[in-house]
């Protein structure tokens, strides 16, 4: 699993979590960031935003999801194999397909 990185900026006392609540709450909002609270210079708690926690939430439940994971290593592998389409050659590929069939439908 990688290791996240949390910034010295990211760090804030509790004092000034009070002090400058309405500010910190927009940033976290508005910016996406991630503060971690301290009390005593010591990690006490984690202040995010609710699609931020939402995010996570749904994160932790597929990686409860053993298929969802089988399938997601099986689909890495593939990738590190080459056997992918870009979206250009899925769309080629596609008008392609609707083509063919309405060549079909014409013809019948």
């Amino acid at each position: 699993m990688e290791k996240l990185l949390i910034n010295a900026d990211d760090f804030i006392g509790t004092r000034e979590l009070r002090e400058n609540l309405p500010s910190i709450l927009k940033d976290v909002k508005d910016e996406y960031r991630t503060i971690v609270v301290t009390t005593n210079g010591k990690p006490a708690g984690v202040l995010l935003s609710v699609d931020a926690y939402v995010d996570l939430l749904e994160t932790i439940e597929d990686l409860k999801n053993v298929e969802l994971l089988a399938e997601i290593q099986q689909t890495r592998k593939e990738i590190a194999e080459g056997k992918y389409m870009t979206l250009e050659e899925y769309d080629k590929k596609r008008r392609e397909e609707e083509a063919a069939k309405n060549k079909k439908k014409r013809i019948a």
